[in-house]
């Protein structure tokens, strides 16, 4: 394998001597390879498509050859097709462009679960061991062949054959409705690796799981040299078992109604950061800290969070808003308002956000956590190039990264069903390696409201006398 991938790519280089060309050309004869670009969606010629080199075609130009395209035949195309360099433009900088032309192919002797989504195999060799992660993986992989025959398994770990939580929750609820006589359906038991699926990812609230009598959990902690690099607890995820005849089924996703079983103020602060840890992330940072915070503001909004706090603590608190300017930026301008008392910083807090995604201690989780919730329209690495563009939307992948480089829990007040029900949801600062509280976590709490298309920043406190609230001003989201 290492002798084709090092000969394959000297096919994509100016080779001079036209003997190690050739050597090269008949080593990467018949070497398996997938499609990066779709090139023509009607022939089956797209993003994914897998086919084997038959040949190339070379060009003499200045006394030295190149190659100038590779054939290669598709299962679904008829013959051979002559796939040729393309070209990419990347802005690396702020007017400042790199342009890449090379064959979009890459070698395929074996390829992701996630890649191969959409494939029809007469054979495959599969490994669907305790590597698999995330609902219906296994079952993607399995149903790749169109023959049992041409099943081949390495490994198979069948505590990872897991459905969709949601999908289940919704058939119970539809099974519940009109065919109440067939019973719910056995709700899996949580997963047992450290890298959340997309459920957790969505509804980080409702997927924390008691800790009864008798559920085990561990916890790991240790100190790291640097300021930011700080070990965060890890747990192991309880698991619970759903009988389909229980009334009372516990669900990992949001419920239909606002009060939940997890109370999330059992593992963080009810107020937001004081002005004390503030001053120290901004040192840490590197950022300017503005003692006069930008006007507060009162909404309807304010009102709804407050009652579901008194709900869950029974605490009387006052909600307040800030407004942020609604460009591409609005997340990071947030979270600088938040941090600064000013949301000017929101380049650099943009910046440390996504680079923090890269640290050593979280890169892989947060790499897993990306795979599982995206569809794989582009990779880890391309979606970070594109975050550190000012206008791009920050999505919770960037919110469970500040939660860790800020060390605080992230509580996003959001609209989560049609009918404008608000749930909060909980982003500990050891989200990506295990999105779920012991009874030992006791975090600082920062609050961003998302009303659907725009993120805000909240200010709970304690409820004061009504006199100190005159200078606030009503006003509709």
């Amino acid at each position: 394998m290492p002798k084709v991938q090092k000969a394959y790519k000297k096919v994509d280089e100016d080779i001079t001597r036209t003997a190690g060309l050739d050597k090269c050309l008949r080593v990467c004869a018949g070497a398996r390879v997938m499609l990066k670009r779709n090139i023509d969606v009607e022939a089956g010629l797209v993003n994914g498509a897998v086919g084997v080199v038959t040949g190339f075609h070379k060009n003499n130009a200045d006394s030295s050859i190149q190659i100038c395209s590779v054939n290669v035949e598709f299962e679904h195309a008829a013959g051979s097709v002559k796939i040729e360099r393309q070209t990419s433009t990347f802005e690396v900088l702020k007017s400042i462009f790199f342009t890449r032309k090379q064959f979009p192919l890459m070698l395929a002797f074996a390829i992701t679960i996630h890649k191969s989504q959409g494939l029809s195999l007469k054979t495959a060799i599969v490994d669907v061991g305790q590597n698999s992660f995330g609902s219906g993986m296994t079952y993607v992989a399995l149903s790749r062949v169109t023959s049992l025959n041409g099943l081949h398994l390495i490994d198979i770990a069948r505590q990872k054959i897991i459905a969709n939580r949601t999908a289940l929750t919704e058939y119970n609820r539809l099974r519940t409705l009109y065919t109440p006589h067939l019973g719910c359906l056995p709700m899996p038991k949580k997963s047992q690796n450290n890298s959340p699926t997309a459920d957790t990812l969505l509804h980080a609230d409702s997927n924390q799981t008691t800790v009864h009598d008798g559920d085990r959990v561990t916890a790991e902690t240790s100190q790291g040299s640097s300021k930011r690099s700080r070990k965060r607890a890890r747990t192991e995820e309880t698991s619970e078992d759903c009988s389909p005849a229980s009334k009372t089924q516990k669900i990992s996703t949001l419920q239909s109604s606002p009060s939940f079983t997890i109370n999330i103020y059992n593992y963080c602060e009810i107020t937001s950061l004081n002005t004390e840890f503030q001053l120290k992330l901004c040192e840490e940072l590197n950022l300017q800290y503005f003692s006069s915070a930008k006007t507060f503001r009162t909404s309807p909004i304010c009102t709804q969070l407050q009652q579901t706090i008194y709900q869950r603590t029974k605490s009387h608190v006052s909600v307040q808003l800030s407004r942020t300017i609604g460009d591409g930026n609005f997340l990071f301008r947030a979270l600088s308002l938040v941090i600064t008392n000013d949301e000017n910083s929101h380049h650099v807090i943009r910046s440390y956000v996504v680079n923090h995604m890269l640290d050593e201690e979280i890169k892989d989780d947060m790499a897993n956590l990306f795979a599982a919730r995206e569809s794989q329209q582009q990779s880890f690495h391309e979606h970070l190039e594109k975050m550190q563009r000012p206008g791009v939307w920050g999505t919770e992948q960037e919110i469970v990264s500040a939660a860790h480089l800020f060390n605080c829990s992230v509580l996003s007040f959001s609209q989560y069903d049609s009918n404008g029900q608000m749930c909060i949801q909980h982003f500990p600062p050891h989200f990506a390696s295990n999105p779920t509280c012991i009874n030992t976590c006791h975090h600082k709490s920062l609050y961003l409201i998302n009303n659907g298309n725009h993120y805000e920043r909240l200010a709970v406190f304690y409820e004061t006398s009504a006199e100190s609230q005159h200078h606030l001003v009503d006003v509709e989201l």
